[in-house]
């Protein structure tokens, strides 16, 4: 094994989830390990991430959910009398800035799917929830995706925000995603056209 660096005592980091005894993190754009015994895990705050939800999944995509199992979930959440919060509530909280009731929870969706509108937007509008989606923008309007109408009017309960203008992605032939090797100036204005086109 080779020594990444060295991490001080007391020092936050944030790590995947364990892998064996060690958690995986990155380190100076690489991955390192800690081994789990010399790790003390802070309680954070929970983030249920979702894709896609449909009414009859077909096939082993696990980025697909089934709308039923999305809605019993978020009645389990209520009745258990679970808080959601947005990001910039995870934000404050992060910077100690703000308390937040134990049971917080932060709700995602990834990628803009228009299924985040027609299927899960109602069933969390009925529990008084709030949630979060990261839209990758140029897909805005295409098939399959939200519309501008779509995200207009679902905003009293999911924000908006950016997951990329068209740097979602891997290199087929080398495995790594797009963010990985794609230059800084492109990757500023890829994000900047995503912001523009979210608002």
């Amino acid at each position: 094994s080779t020594e990444l660096g060295h991490i001080q005592p007391k020092q936050v980091i944030y790590t995947q989830r364990l892998r064996g005894d060690y958690y995986p993190i990155v380190f100076g754009g690489k991955t390192g390990y800690i081994y789990r015994k010399d790790v003390e895990v802070q309680k954070g705050i929970p983030v249920l991430m979702y894709h896609d939800l449909v009414k009859k999944k077909e096939g082993t995509n696990v980025s697909i959910l089934e709308v039923d199992k999305f809605k019993s979930q978020m009645a389990y959440l209520k009745k258990n009398n679970w808080h959601t919060i947005s990001t910039d509530d995870l934000t404050l909280w992060l910077q100690k800035k703000i308390k937040l009731p134990e049971k917080s929870v932060l709700i995602t969706f990834d990628d803009g799917y228009s299924s985040t509108a027609d299927l899960a937007y109602p069933i969390l509008k009925s529990h008084r929830f709030k949630a979060t989606a990261f839209l990758i923008a140029s897909r805005i309007e295409r098939p399959g995706y939200l519309t501008e109408e779509q995200i207009r009017s679902t905003q009293d309960v999911i924000s908006y925000q950016n997951h990329t203008y068209d740097l979602h992605g891997f290199n087929s032939m080398t495995g790594l995603a797009l963010l990985e090797y794609t230059p800084r100036s492109a990757i500023y204005t890829d994000l900047t056209m995503a912001n523009q086109k979210i608002g």
